[in-house]
């Protein structure tokens, strides 16, 4: 079956939606809890000490995240122009 995968004119374009897929399973969920981020401390329980130590751990993966989702667009945007 993998022999007619790679025989089909069709294959790249298998490829190609297999790094848009990642992207969207790395970026929208990221994206998603980084807007639930914004509500951090917002309510009277929560304390500054708490925020100050959710922060320092979740902006280096959103960071993170945000760089390889949009490295895997790039990639996927550039094989789509044929350029590599």
């Amino acid at each position: 079956m993998v022999v007619l995968a790679a025989a089909s004119p069709y294959s790249g374009l298998f490829e190609a939606a297999r790094s848009v897929q990642i992207f969207a399973f790395l970026f929208f969920p990221l994206a998603s809890s980084y807007l639930a981020l914004q509500f951090t401390g917002s309510t009277a329980f929560t304390g500054m000490s708490g925020v100050k130590k959710e922060l320092r751990f979740a902006l280096p993966v959103y960071l993170s995240g945000a760089v390889l989702s949009l490295a895997l667009l790039v990639a996927f945007k550039l094989g789509e122009f044929g350029l590599i």
